[in-house]
């Protein structure tokens, strides 16, 4: 996998209209990267057919430029350098997403629609993530790079990713194979947490509830993985499909998730994991315990130290 960030180094910082060609990549659409004449950074290729990128945002300028016959010039330009990382991450998208179609025309399509799907994760949300969700968010990601450490369970970091339900409000965090995952996420204070659905923890077969405890710290506390950003970061270079990793995008942005907003910046101190065995004997409502067709909803909080029986004593 190719590191957009070392490919920088080389250059000095902002060196005004330079652009090298990306190494060790053979392709009919030829990458490159560097620096624009205003000195921003720089995504460019060049490619036989003309391409049909969508227009320019705020945050990444596009252009087009045909310099002769059969050579057209693609440039992406990052106008807000805040967005350093998530750019440097969308050029290492493109560049896999080329590689897997030897086909020029099929490269280019490829690219266009990942371009579509990063231009969300270069846009500001108009709802600002609040502090609940943002810890709700947090432990679920926490909870994915985790999932596979469970040898019996025998499930890849790609699959969890698919299996996630992300911000399309399933009633379960993950699902795949034939087992489920629900996530709570809890400050180290309080001994419960809330089921606020009777199908977040019912279902006919077996599962597993997992309870992540953290403690908000400060903006200089520095043990990683600390914040969503971080685990984001983490994850998209922990699988080299770029499916996956657009799959991730569209989940993340689903769930409302802006690289800017300083919330996910929030610093979490990881103080406990662990998983539950939910089965017929785990302590949880279920429709069938109600008889009444007017009862519509139904929450209820479980404390953790009453279930402590039923936890995985080994997950990995």
């Amino acid at each position: 996998m190719i590191k957009v960030g070392s490919l920088f180094e080389g250059f000095e910082k902002n060196q005004a209209n330079l652009i090298r060609r990306v190494p060790n990549v053979e392709h009919n659409i030829s990458i490159y990267y560097g620096y624009s004449k205003k000195g921003l950074y720089r995504l460019a290729l060049k490619s036989t057919i003309e391409p049909f990128f969508s227009k320019s945002t705020k945050v990444i300028e596009y252009s087009i430029v045909k310099n002769k016959p059969n050579e057209y010039w693609s440039y992406f330009d990052l106008n807000d350098e805040r967005f350093i990382p998530i750019f440097f991450k969308f050029i290492e998208s493109i560049i896999e997403a080329i590689l897997i179609d030897q086909n020029e025309q099929n490269a280019l399509t490829t690219t266009q629609n990942l371009f579509e799907l990063w231009k969300k994760m270069f846009e500001k949300k108009q709802t600002e993530m609040s502090i609940e969700k943002a810890q709700g968010l947090f432990g679920e990601l926490y909870t994915l790079i985790n999932i596979p450490l469970n040898k019996e369970l025998k499930v890849s970091l790609d699959e969890v990713i698919l299996g996630w339900g992300g911000g399309e409000n399933l009633t379960k965090d993950f699902s795949f194979k034939d087992t489920w995952i629900e996530v709570k996420t809890r400050k180290s204070n309080t001994d419960k947490i809330r089921i606020t659905r009777i199908e977040q923890l019912e279902s006919s077969t077996k599962g597993f509830l997992s309870v992540v405890t953290v403690e908000i710290m400060s903006e200089v506390y520095n043990i990683k993985p600390s914040s969503i950003n971080e685990l984001v970061q983490s994850i998209l270079d922990s699988t080299n499909s770029p499916f996956i990793k657009n799959k991730f995008l569209e989940k993340l942005d689903l769930y409302g998730y802006d690289f800017l907003q300083e919330i996910v910046d929030k610093k979490f101190c990881i103080m406990n994991l662990s998983f539950y065995i939910i089965d017929d004997n785990f302590p949880r409502l279920i429709r069938s315990d109600f008889d009444k067709p007017e009862i519509l909803e139904v929450s209820y909080t479980l404390s953790i130290n009453s279930i402590e029986r039923f936890k995985v004593q080994k997950w990995n």
